[in-house]
């Protein structure tokens, strides 16, 4: 083919490029109901929003980032962000009531909190396109209600998607809805060395909850996690008492042994009876075809006086150091993952292919 035709091809590729972001939609107010109310639940088909956090992948985005597009969103909306580097953000007006310390203004980089979003990156490759929160203390609850849309009235934000009842846990995402899909993004939270207390327990992407032990989301259903890349996390995914979610072709980077917890993906209901009997188990969940460079797979809670109940989970096609279960009752699958060791500990209902180690992990420090 002669160079002019290839010109011509490219000319072509390019216009397609910027058609397709100069058609993304602007906000489309909501619709009334049969009932005569406005509300998301009538809204029209389904919206595609775009991310670009310089305008210059996509001149004409609608947001510069993620969250302000999940706050515009309605249930069902397909997000698009552009290759970016997407973090915390600090809200200082007005200040809100420190209750922790004045780190606490971040709020973490997304929460999810309606259902049936997709928000995928548009580049192919997730080296390219990063969430992160890069803040170590919990996020005061007012700076939670400004990430999610609200509204300084001169006396109270109004208006917010998410009203938390206490701090937020600096996750990079934390998904507290159902049907959910995120795909294709770097997710990290990196520990940055000023407070141990609030890298603990947090997540590339915590379902379920907006910390550890969060009793206000539970049953976060249905979501999927594609095509990620985790780093510098303490774990990547965090399952708390939620169902059907899938964990699929992600990949997790060495943690190392210092920042990083042995469980890289984890399904965890809790370490006490309290927290077993919350009234909602992780059930049908599935971690499939992930690979975990240093660290392993956990499916339970650990040393309650009662077991959670796990029945359907699925943990397929993996690469890990170890996958273990523990306090856990109900069936639970294992199969063709490449893993160095499996192990059980006080369990039932699952089946190892090979033998089983009934013991601690290898090189067990604690939990």
């Amino acid at each position: 083919m002669k160079g002019g035709n290839y010109f011509i091809m490219l000319l072509v590729f390019l216009g397609f490029i910027l058609v397709s972001c100069e058609k993304a939609p602007k906000i489309v107010e909501p619709q009334p109901s049969e009932h005569g109310e406005t509300g998301i639940l009538s809204k029209p088909d389904a919206q595609t929003w775009t991310v670009d956090d310089d305008l210059v992948e996509c001149p004409s985005a609608d947001f510069v980032h993620p969250q302000d597009a999940v706050n515009a969103a309605n249930p069902g909306d397909h997000i698009l962000v552009y290759p970016g580097i997407y973090g915390s953000r600090r809200y200082t007006s007005p200040t809100p009531p420190h209750w922790s310390a004045p780190n606490d203004q971040y709020a973490p980089a997304l929460i999810l909190y309606k259902d049936g979003i997709t928000i995928e990156a548009v580049d192919l490759d997730p080296v390219n396109t990063v969430i992160e929160t890069t803040h170590d203390w919990w996020s005061n609850p007012v700076a939670i209600q400004a990430s999610t849309g609200g509204v300084w009235d001169g006396s109270q934000y109004v208006g917010a998607g998410v009203y938390p009842l206490s701090g937020t846990a600096p996750n990079a995402v934390s998904i507290i809805a159902s049907n959910v899909t995120i795909k294709g993004f770097t997710l990290r939270k990196p520990y940055m060395g000023v407070d141990w207390g609030g890298f603990y327990n947090t997540a590339g992407v915590m379902i379920g909850g907006l910390y550890a032990g969060d009793p206000n989301h539970l049953g976060s259903d249905g979501n999927s996690v594609k095509k990620c890349i985790f780093k510098d996390v303490w774990h990547a995914v965090y399952i708390w008492h939620s169902s059907s979610n899938n964990i699929i072709n992600n990949k997790v980077e060495p943690l190392g042994s210092g920042t990083g917890h042995w469980a890289a993906i984890e399904i965890y209901d809790g370490y006490n009876a309290n927290q077993i009997n919350l009234g909602y188990t992780s059930k049908y969940n599935k971690i499939i075809n992930n690979t975990v460079a240093d660290k392993g797979i956990y499916i339970g809670a650990w040393a309650p006086p009662i077991w959670t109940d796990n029945t359907g989970t699925k943990v397929n096609g993996n690469q890990a150091t170890a996958i273990g279960t523990g306090y856990s009752s109900g069936s639970k699958l294992f199969s063709g993952n490449n893993v160095d060791s499996y192990w059980a500990y006080q369990a039932s209902d699952y089946k190892f292919p090979g033998k089983a180690n009934h013991s601690m992990p290898p090189n067990w420090t604690g939990w």
